[in-house]
């Protein structure tokens, strides 16, 4: 059995599928689908078969631990969570982890994304400062409409963390202004890469 965010079926809304909210579980050339719909810290997901709802519902809630509860639309699956305390931040105060942003899923997110007051991005304080983790499409739009502040809680980076703030720094990218706004292709053919990189030390 393999679980993984899936970025590419048709069975999910392609501004879901960007923001990594489609759990896909294959097993055995089977594949099963479950897309979570967050609103606030509520998610309810469509499916198109129950059997490993479980593990692609803590799987979710694993990289999203501001969710509190999850369910699907005819109640045949419900699970809580202990709650995280979430707090405010400027935005302005947030180091980025990623340097560069696809157009396309910028534009796929921002054209779904109307609820700006109910977005909660993971950070880690590392050397003193808040370092986003995840959600820089989400983080960019709200600086672009102007928004000062935005909800967090904490979570643990990653081992490569640290390296990307170096580099990030290096390359004078401070703030979420500072992050590039490029095509997919740029994105798939220089950032991920490099990310893979990073992830399997082989720099």
């Amino acid at each position: 059995m393999e679980i993984y965010f899936d970025k590419l079926s048709s069975f999910y809304d392609e501004a879901l599928r960007k923001s990594n909210l489609c759990v896909t579980v294959s097993d055995n050339n089977e594949f099963y689908y479950y897309e979570f719909n967050v609103i606030n810290r509520i998610a309810k997901v469509r499916t198109n078969d129950n059997k490993y709802i479980e593990e692609a519902s803590s799987f979710f809630h694993d990289n999203n631990k501001y969710i509190t509860k999850i369910y699907t639309l005819d109640n045949s699956f419900y699970q809580e969570f202990d709650e995280v305390m979430v707090y405010k931040l400027p935005i302005k105060v947030i180091l980025p982890t990623e340097f560069l942003i696809s157009k396309e899923r910028y534009e796929a997110i921002d054209n779904t994304l109307h609820d700006l007051d109910s977005i909660y991005l993971p950070v880690a304080i590392i050397d003193d400062e808040y370092v986003l983790l995840d959600g820089h499409i989400r983080l960019y739009i709200m600086q672009e409409n102007l928004n000062k502040l935005v909800y967090v809680y904490l979570d643990e980076p990653e081992h490569y963390i640290k390296d990307l703030i170096y580099i990030g720094k290096e390359q004078n990218v401070k703030t979420i202004k500072d992050v590039e706004l490029v095509s997919e292709k740029q994105y798939k053919s220089i950032w991920e890469p490099f990310i893979d990189q990073l992830k399997n030390n082989s720099f």
